[in-house]
């Protein structure tokens, strides 16, 4: 007789990643794919992983970065992070984000706890999806204005390329004087 043992922690973590999986494949390369451009962002809330609620309304008093990634590429939205935080002149607020809107809400606490365990600083966690999913091995970076106007920008390979222009488009929105969108001047 075949005695099968397995951890249930594991096993759950298995079935979160097949069924992300799954359902990235089911919404279509458009779903997985967010494009370039400008557009105009609402007020949200967001709570990370220690439960703590942040909201973001605009206008604001300087531009935020969001770095938004896949659970599995927590290290990555890292290196990101401290890389920004190196290269920025203007000091936008950096927040990283966890894209979880493909996972059911039974996963929740146990995802929030590993995350809790993995990090001490705040990683906001999207259930709801806020923002677009990005694909695995890259991030998402949206740039968002102090009067809510945003760029999203997919990074690829080459790190240091993608870095440039993404430094090149946090310098110039935290410089712009006025929005596109709506009748916001800055002083």
């Amino acid at each position: 007789m075949i005695q099968a043992s397995f951890k249930l922690p594991h096993f759950l973590t298995a079935i979160a990643y097949l069924f992300t999986a799954l359902t990235a494949l089911q919404a279509g390369p458009d779903a997985r794919s967010p494009t370039e451009g400008t557009h105009h962002s609402s007020a949200f809330k967001l709570a990370d992983q220690n439960k703590k609620s942040f909201s973001f309304t605009f206008p604001r008093s300087s531009a935020t970065v969001f770095l938004v990634f896949q659970q599995s590429d927590a290290p990555l939205a890292k290196k990101w992070k401290r890389e920004l935080q190196s290269s920025t002149k203007s000091r936008p607020e950096i927040k990283t984000v966890a894209s979880l809107g493909l996972l059911p809400p039974s996963f929740e606490s146990t995802i929030s706890s590993r995350i809790a365990r993995s990090t001490k600083e705040p990683v906001l966690l999207d259930w709801d999806g806020v923002f677009p999913a990005p694909r695995a091995r890259s991030l998402l970076i949206r740039i968002v204005s102090p009067c809510g106007s945003f760029t999203d920008i997919t990074t690829g390979r080459d790190m240091k390329r993608d870095v440039a222009k993404v430094v090149s488009q946090v310098e110039s929105t935290s410089k712009s004087r006025d929005c596109k969108f709506c009748k916001y001047k800055r002083f």
